[in-house]
């Protein structure tokens, strides 16, 4: 089982992402001129992360700003959108950084976000499943953010950490 996606980058070369049955994302180059070759495996798209069995990956600028987004498909449903970021840089922007610390997870009244070491000074963004915006800070000066949850809905919330052009992101659950 694996599904395919081509993309073109910015340097006019072609990507191919594969999701995979375990639910990983491989991405591998040397494929122009070379069909009936071999490509090369360049990493594991969002360092190995899976959220699920036999996913599936989308990449495209789909905000016309030179810069990818990644969608990350799995077989229960879900579905994950990473904002664009450098291509060649794509794991820093895996969603699940585990320098982007969210706990307890899952939570119903109290949710603690821990900064990256040295990544102080960024913009802390939360969102529910429908991009709706139930937080945000700005130039956050502490590691330690400490949010109540108990006026937020039940549901899964994207949590996403930006200092320059590093985004970290992580989930959390409210229940």
């Amino acid at each position: 089982y694996s599904v395919p996606c081509f993309y073109r980058n910015a340097n006019g070369d072609t990507e191919l992402y594969i999701g995979n049955e375990t639910g990983t994302i491989q991405r591998y180059n040397n494929i122009d001129g070379n069909l009936g070759g071999y490509f090369d495996q360049q990493d594991y798209v969002l360092d190995g992360i899976q959220e699920g069995d036999r996913s599936a990956v989308w990449v495209e600028d789909i905000t016309n700003d030179g810069i990818p987004e990644l969608f990350y498909g799995v077989l229960n449903g879900g579905l994950i959108y990473f904002e664009g970021t450098d291509p060649d840089n794509v794991a820093s922007i895996s969603g699940f950084d585990s320098q982007l610390d969210v706990f307890p997870n899952p939570t119903n009244e109290l949710l603690h976000v821990r900064i990256p070491k040295e990544r102080t000074g960024g913009d802390l963004t939360i969102t529910d499943i429908s991009g709706r915006i139930v937080h945000q800070e700005t130039n956050i000066t502490r590691r330690l953010v400490r949010l109540t949850t108990d006026e937020w809905s039940q549901g899964v919330y994207l949590v996403s950490y930006r200092r320059n052009e590093i985004v970290y992101k992580a989930k959390a659950l409210v229940y």
